[in-house]
Parts: C-alpha cells; sequence; structure tokens
C-alpha cells in the first residue's frame, strides 16, 4: 500500500495541500497517506460533523491542530467548504479515497501541545473547576471572552483534562476529567428541567412542555432514569408516570423554568376530601361519624365519601366491626401532601395575578394624572 499512496512530507507543496511529482498517480489510485490528525479530522467530516469546533472535538485536537489538519486536506482536495458557509463537507475524492495513516510529527510547540502553563487561563481554569460549571460562568470568573473559554475547553478536552456534558455544545456543562458528576446534554437538561418538582408526570405532558417528540422524549427520561436522577412512580390509565429523584431535583443542570410539565391528575381534588384527609391526618384513626360531625358533614354524605375513599385507595378500616375506626393508607400522606402543594401553587399564582393588576391600574391612574388620558393605554384602561 505504501508504494502505491500518496505522501505528504513536512515541508514539502504537498505537505501544504498540493501534490507535486506522484501527485497524478495518487488521484489514480485513490490511496492518500494523511497523518493520524488529519485522518482523524477526514474520518470526522465523512461522519456528517462540519464545525471546526466539533471537528476538532470528535478528533481529540485542539483547534489549532485541527486547522492544520483541515487545510492540508482542503489543498489536497478531500474535503472542501459547504457553499457559503464556513462548515466542512468531504469531495467527491475524499468521499471514495483510501487513506493509509502514518504517525504525526513531534510537536515544535514550546512545552508541548498537551503542557499546561503556569498562571496561563487555561491553568486558571483547571484551578477554578472544583465543580461543574457552564462556560459563562467561567468566563465571567476568569475576565476573559466566552470565545477564550471555548479555545480553553476545546484544548483541555483534547489533553483529556477536561469533560463536557454536549460535545455539540462544549460550553453548556464543563468539569474536570476526573470529576465523577453526571453531566447531561442540551437535550436530557431540558427534560430535567421540566420535570415537576416533587410530583410524577407522564411522556405526553413534557414532550408538550419542551416541544420534543414523545419518542425522543420517551429515549431521554430512560437515560435519566439510568443515571439515577429520575424514577419510575406507577401509571396514570395505563401510561408510565416519572418523578424526579433526591438526586434530580438538586442537580447542577436544572434550570429554574417558570412553567414545567403538569403533574399527572390525582385521584381526588374536592375541598370536602381534602378536609378529611387533613383531619385523618392530624387525629389518626377516627370513627367515620366522628368526622362528620367535627367537620359539619351530614352522616349519609360523611358514609359515602369514606367508602369513596376507601375505594380510591386512601383510607383503610382499622377493625372488622362497623364501627371501627378509619385511618389513612400508605398513599394518603401523599396524595395530602400532593393537594397542599398545588394548592399552594394555584394561591400564589392568584396573588401574582392581583398584583399585577393592581400594577396596571395604578400605572393607568399615573398616566391619567399627567394629563394624557386620551392615549391608547388610557382608553384601554376605562
Amino acid at each position: 500500500m505504501a508504494q502505491d499512496s500518496v505522501r505528504f512530507p513536512k515541508g514539502s507543496n504537498a505537505a501544504r495541500g498540493t501534490p507535486t511529482g506522484v501527485g497524478g498517480a495518487a488521484r489514480s489510485s485513490g490511496i492518500a497517506t494523511l497523518t493520524a490528525s488529519q485522518s482523524r479530522c477526514l474520518s470526522a467530516i465523512l461522519a456528517g460533523v462540519a464545525m471546526k469546533s466539533r471537528i476538532a472535538i470528535k478528533a481529540g485536537l485542539d483547534l489549532r491542530a485541527t486547522a492544520a489538519a483541515l487545510s492540508v486536506l482542503g489543498d489536497a482536495g478531500l474535503i472542501e467548504r459547504k457553499p457559503d458557509r464556513w462548515d466542512w463537507q468531504p469531495t467527491r475524492r475524499g468521499e471514495g479515497c483510501r487513506v493509509s495513516t502514518v504517525p504525526d510529527p513531534p510537536s515544535s510547540r514550546r512545552g508541548g501541545a498537551g503542557s499546561l502553563r503556569a498562571g496561563s487561563a487555561a491553568a486558571r481554569l483547571i484551578k477554578l473547576l472544583q465543580r461543574p460549571m457552564r462556560g459563562r460562568e467561567l468566563a465571567r470568573r476568569l475576565g476573559v471572552s466566552l470565545q477564550r473559554i471555548h479555545q480553553i475547553v476545546v484544548r483541555e478536552l483534547a489533553a483529556r483534562r477536561l469533560r463536557v456534558g454536549d460535545r455539540e455544545r462544549p460550553l453548556l456543562i464543563v468539569a474536570l476529567s476526573g470529576d465523577r458528576s453526571v453531566l447531561l446534554n442540551e437535550q436530557e437538561e431540558r427534560m430535567l428541567s421540566a420535570m415537576p418538582e416533587a410530583e410524577p408526570t407522564t411522556v405526553p405532558r413534557v414532550s408538550r412542555r419542551i416541544s420534543i417528540a414523545s419518542d425522543r422524549v420517551t429515549s431521554l427520561i430512560e437515560s435519566l432514569r439510568l443515571k439515577g436522577l429520575v424514577a419510575r412512580a406507577g401509571d396514570e390509565r395505563g401510561r408510565p408516570s416519572y418523578r424526579l429523584t433526591p438526586a434530580g431535583a438538586g442537580h447542577v443542570q436544572r434550570r429554574f423554568l417558570r412553567k414545567r410539565a403538569e403533574p399527572i391528575r390525582l385521584p381526588v381534588k374536592s375541598d370536602r376530601v381534602g378536609r378529611v384527609l387533613e383531619y385523618l391526618a392530624a387525629h389518626g384513626p377516627t370513627r367515620t361519624r366522628d368526622i362528620g360531625l367535627t367537620l359539619g358533614i351530614p352522616s349519609g354524605s360523611m358514609n359515602a365519601l369514606m367508602q369513596y375513599l376507601k375505594r380510591r385507595g386512601l383510607a383503610r378500616k382499622t377493625g372488622r366491626l362497623a364501627i371501627s375506626p378509619h385511618a389513612l393508607t400508605q398513599q394518603g400522606p401523599e396524595i395530602l401532601a400532593a393537594m397542599r402543594r398545588r394548592a399552594a401553587g394555584d394561591a400564589e399564582i392568584t396573588t401574582a395575578s392581583k398584583r399585577s393588576g393592581i400594577s396596571v391600574v395604578r400605572r393607568a391612574d399615573s398616566i391619567q394624572r399627567r394629563g394624557i388620558s386620551g392615549s391608547g393605554v388610557a382608553r384601554k384602561t376605562k
């Protein structure tokens, strides 16, 4: 293979991407001799990776070495720029040629490509990364640009001192290679952030919230389950439901969202049911008659309500006699806690809406006092 291949010796025109001498033979034989770095870059482009930074991450190189390799591959006619874009794509020759790989030449850079100079921005970044951090936070704390952080992260990924959660977006979350924290890609992060705080939800509800197809959400939630961030919580009408684990609720990549996926429907939701559950939770096993008298619920209604709670699996009898007291089942406190959370959330939304309405009225009054009541805003507030 070596005698029919094209070699690009260092310093020659061929090394810079312009085949000479045996170049014609190379084109006819369809074999090119590339360095290991050039071969990895070509493989990344053949796999559909187009951007230089992503090619660098895929090939395990820093940006400078990647740029040099891409220049050689482009001049040799194996890759080309996409029309009107900076992205790379293979040429017809690059798709069909066979590659003979030789080792990379020794680096002539001071200290080597993998060295870490004391006091450099890369060294300060490594020292700062005591926990996983986002690229923007690193740029702010180091006082450098986001582009500089991007260059450092790509370089240190090649040196295997860092790892990232998403190789398509390397600044999403960055950690030291020895940090065993669970890192997520961009879609997994969106999925985790959309989960309700302390209640189960289903795949269709999450799919509607983050606008990702249900099939993809199913694979994402399975990935989070394997990483210990969500857990199976049961079924709702034949569909599996999932809830956050403590690790998922406290994960560094779980972002605050004003609106998360809707939780599953509770088996009960009326105020009267909530009052009975609250009473049983506070007083323990109690006879049905005593609960009705205390809460002011007629005897017939109270008996029917208790039978309803038993069918829903929220209450149970503590004895075999007809007058035996009733107590909450294991599921009862969980449903009661969920009802409390939702009631608190509804109260918060109502309070915020009232405050918003008050602020709008005050603003309209202020506009009218300024003598511009004939404006469109003033007319709308009447």
